[in-house]
């Protein structure tokens, strides 16, 4: 699969705790394709329309309070015009953001094409994971 091209809006090796991050937050037109805890898929504009598939790095959505750098989130970014299966590397940005009207930090995915922002919420902590043990 073909990595696309990033360009980090912070420093390729900003390193977060993933237990910081709320969120993901992009740019798209209209409803979201899909998103499988693995993958993200959405429309871009342009004729014609471009479908955008992010692909993460297994062990990075499922909470964890392991430490990431932005360069290893994702595992490839691809574009490709339905029908055709063919695809390209993607041109994007990438990069932590606190989106308006969110407090917590999310990761930002932005390839410019796109009226709507849109946020998902990644999987939180287990309940009780911040209580010490029942003695």
């Amino acid at each position: 699969m073909t990595a696309g091209t990033p360009t980090y809006v912070t420093a390729p090796q900003f390193a977060f705790p993933r237990s910081f991050m709320q969120g993901l937050y992009f740019r798209h037109d209209g409803a979201i394709v899909s998103w499988d805890l693995s993958q993200l898929k959405v429309i871009v504009a342009g004729f014609p329309d471009a479908l955008v598939i992010y692909t993460f790095d297994d062990r990075f959505v499922p909470w964890s309070s392991n430490r990431w750098t932005i360069d290893h989130v994702l595992t490839a970014a691809t574009y490709e015009y339905p029908p055709n299966p063919t695809q390209f590397p993607l041109p994007y940005y990438i990069g932590w953001i606190i989106p308006p009207g969110e407090s917590r930090g999310h990761l930002l995915l932005d390839c410019i094409y796109g009226a709507d922002f849109s946020t998902i919420t990644l999987p939180t902590q287990p309940s009780g994971y911040w209580l010490p043990p029942p003695y």
